[in-house]
Parts: C-alpha cells; structure tokens; sequence
C-alpha cells in the first residue's frame, strides 16, 4: 500500500513538485503488472494474465518512463477539475456502458506520431471527427435496445435449450454458441453473457444463486459460449478487457479469448462451398485503376483453365477436420492457473503458425484476393493473379507459390481484414454453426446524402 499502489500515485499526481524527472515509479508500476501477470505472493497479487500477460504491451513493458510523464498521465486518468475543486474518477464502478461510450470517443481521435519520435498529438481531430465511426460501422447501442434485443432473439433460444435438456439444462446452456459479427467493445456479448449466466446460475443454485455462484457461471459463459468478429483492431482489444472485467472470477486468472474474439470484416470472406472447384469468371472485372485490356487478359485466361478443366475429375479434399480437433483440444484444455493458461496461450499461437493453418488460409485469402487483384499495369503482380488454374495448384500443393503471389495476397488480405468464417470457428461450424447472432440495428439511413459526409 505503501510503496506500490496506484492509489499512492493517484494522489502524488495531484502535487506538482513530485512530477520529477527520475523513473522509480515506472519501475514499480511494472513490478505491480508483472505480479498480475505471474503472481507474486510478496505483494498479494493473485495471477490473472490476460490483459497483465508479458505479450500485451512488450513497448510499454521495455520503456523507460520519467516520473513526470506517467504521473501527468495518471492525473488525467485519475481526476477531473470541477468548479468546485478536483473530483477523483471512479473507475472501480465503471461499467460496460461507459466503456462503450470510451470507445466511441477513441474512434473519433486520430493519434499522429512526431518525426523525431518523441510525442504524439491528437491531429485532425475536428476535421475527422466521426469518420472512423462511419468507415467502421461503430455505434454504441443503449442498454435499453440491447435488453429490448435479447428478450426477442436469446431467450427463446435459452427456453427451448433447456425444454429439449430437463436431465442436463445447466450444461446445455453452456453448449450454445453466441456471436457479434460486429462486437465493438462487447456491449451485446456481454449483456448475453450476463443473462445467460444468470440462467445457469439459477439451475446450478436450484434457486436464487449467491453472488460467488453467478461470478462462476458468467466465467464460464464467457470461456465457452461468446464470440465476437470486428473489423477494428481497437475494438477486438476492447472488447476482450470488457470481458475481462465482468467476468473474472476471485482465485483464478482472466479467461482464455484469443480463440473467440477475433479480429476481421465479417462480410468479407469465403467457405469450402463458396470456393467449389475454381475461381469464377465475375472475379475479374475492372476495378477502380485497373486497366481493362489486361484484366480483359486475365479473364480471358481464367476462362481458357476453367474450360480446360471443367472434365477433369476432382475430389474436394475436406482438410477442416484436424484443424477442428486441434482447436477443440485448445478449447478443452484448462485454464485454471498462470501456468495452464500459459500453455493453453502458446498452443493457441502455435496452431495459428502450424502449415496446415496457414496453408488453408492463404488458399481461402488466395480465391478472395482474385476479385480485389490490382490490374493496372502488366508485371509480375499480372502474371501471378490467381486465376483457376494458379489458385488450383496452390491448394493441391501441386507446386510452391510464388512469392509474388502469397505476398500480394497477404497484402490484400490485411488490406481488406479478410475473414473466413469456417477456418475461424471449426469447432463452431463443425457443430452446425451458432445458436444466437446478436448485432446493431442499422442506424444509418439507408439513402445516403451527400452533406453527411
């Protein structure tokens, strides 16, 4: 308490005549953080990872920091000026609604960077105020219309559920699957995991749950049924503390969310069945800078490889199924401790880099970056476009891409936040998909004017 709280540089903040250019502070706010991430019984400090674990902020983690600098930003955290004085901000209470509201107010900032490198500034912000909104889509929906959302599309599911499972309720409410395509900072995912796990609480209970009981169910819900897709990188990370927050549970470490909150635009992606046997022929129109007589080329290829193959027998090889299982295992595995969670952490990573994985998403990222291909000038980005037959060898591993072609595609695919919906979620889709899709009413109306932009 004494030399280690944020609550002591919380008040410290307030005198000028400490904001020194000395860095002990730092050094002891990362002592704090590391103890969170790996427990350290010498401070009390139970391990919770996640949002503590070494890898979220390795910069911040390796940078020296003067005590002026973080002391003036925990004053800007911590307290606001009133006309009656300073009023300290209480963040213990701060709910799921006041993250959404933050994280509209993110989007509206733009955070440029000097060229010496030394400070940042808020550039443009009135000019660009609201334009991240738009181009993402990021609406922050009142509490009322979530609930008013919920009542109509998860608690019939969560009746039927437990009408269909009288001898197991409790387990089959953990078995359903619920998604945001769109999650932002997890305002519907989270208000579903509270009333499900108010569900599962009340079954396990068999009647009015204790508080400890709901914090373990809403655990639960959150480790096994929520997932969420947004375009917005901010809004994954977001998202995963919200979560985070609510649902931590005394003695255990934040719950495992890289496999269930992902990054990526929902709308723009494919699936074995999309796919088929070939890259379609409507892949190859004229985009804005293309030159027609070479995409004009390109198509007329495609057409020659689909007409030359089109007798050609072929059985589509289904290469999901030990993608599933390895995934399953992850999902399965326990994340009780520091150490587990650890090793949950790095199978997950390692899945991720496995050939099998990326060689299936450079095919599913390969047939989708064939509409969005640059065809402007003649070169080797021309001659590697994925037509049938360069996508088909690719994924029969008939020969190995060329480099042109998987970095380009790479490109697009970052470009575009390319998301396949199957390689995402197998253990999902191999169930036969989601139970519950919750997602923001189209606020927007839907003929554009031009004075809005």
């Amino acid at each position: 308490a004494e030399g280690y709280t944020l609550r002591r540089l919380r008040d410290r903040a307030v005198r000028r005549a400490a904001h020194d250019r000395h860095t002990d502070l730092w050094e002891a706010v990362k002592i704090v953080f590391c103890g969170l991430a790996n427990g350290e019984p010498r401070l009390g400090l139970p391990a919770l990872a996640g949002l503590f674990a070494s890898t979220q902020c390795p910069d911040l983690d390796a940078a020296r920091l003067e005590n002026r600098a973080l002391l003036g930003a925990v004053f800007r955290l911590a307290w606001l000026r009133e006309s009656g004085g300073l009023v300290r901000v209480n963040w213990r209470d701060m709910g799921p609604d006041e993250l959404g509201y933050v994280y509209e107010g993110l989007l509206e900032l733009v955070p440029q960077i000097t060229e010496d490198g030394r400070s940042f500034r808020f550039a443009g912000a009135d000019e660009s105020r609201g334009h991240a909104r738009k181009t993402t889509g990021s609406y922050y929906t009142p509490d009322e219309l979530v609930q008013l959302l919920l009542e109509s599309a998860l608690d019939p599911v969560v009746e039927r559920t437990v009408q269909a499972h009288p001898d197991r309720p409790a387990e089959a409410l953990l078995e359903l699957c619920i998604v945001d395509p769109a999650c932002g900072s997890g305002h519907f995912l989270l208000a579903a995991a509270s009333r499900l796990a108010d569900h599962v609480a009340r079954i396990r209970a068999a009647g009015t749950p204790t508080p400890e009981d709901y914090q373990h169910a809403l655990r639960d819900v959150v480790r096994r049924c929520i997932y969420g897709v947004d375009m917005n990188p901010l809004a994954v990370e977001l998202c995963k503390v919200s979560l985070w927050m609510e649902s931590i549970d005394p003695g255990l470490p934040l719950t495992f969310l890289e496999s269930h909150v992902r990054h990526g635009n929902s709308l723009l992606g494919t699936t074995r069945e999309l796919m088929g046997d070939k890259v379609p022929e409507d892949a190859w129109v004229v985009l804005e800078g293309d030159d027609k007589k070479l995409t004009a080329s390109i198509k007329k290829r495609n057409k020659a490889e689909l007409a030359g193959q089109r007798l050609l027998p072929f059985v589509h090889a289904n290469g999901t199924g030990s993608l599933q299982e390895a995934i399953q295992a992850v999902e399965q595995a326990p994340d009780t401790d520091a150490a587990t969670l650890a090793e949950k952490e790095q199978r997950w990573k390692a899945l991720l880099a496995s050939q099998a994985y990326e060689h299936q998403k450079l095919v599913a990222d390969a047939w989708c970056a064939a509409f969005l291909w640059p065809k402007d000038e003649p070169g080797p980005v021309a001659d590697a476009a994925p037509t049938t037959a360069v996508w088909r060898s690719l994924r029969d591993k008939e020969a190995p891409p060329s480099p042109v072609l998987v970095e380009t595609t790479r490109t697009i695919a970052a470009q575009y936040a390319v998301f396949h919906w199957e390689l995402a979620f197998p253990q999902v889709f191999g169930r036969g998909g989601f139970d519950v899709v919750l997602g923001n009413p189209p606020w927007e109306r839907v003929k554009l004017q031009e004075q809005e932009f």
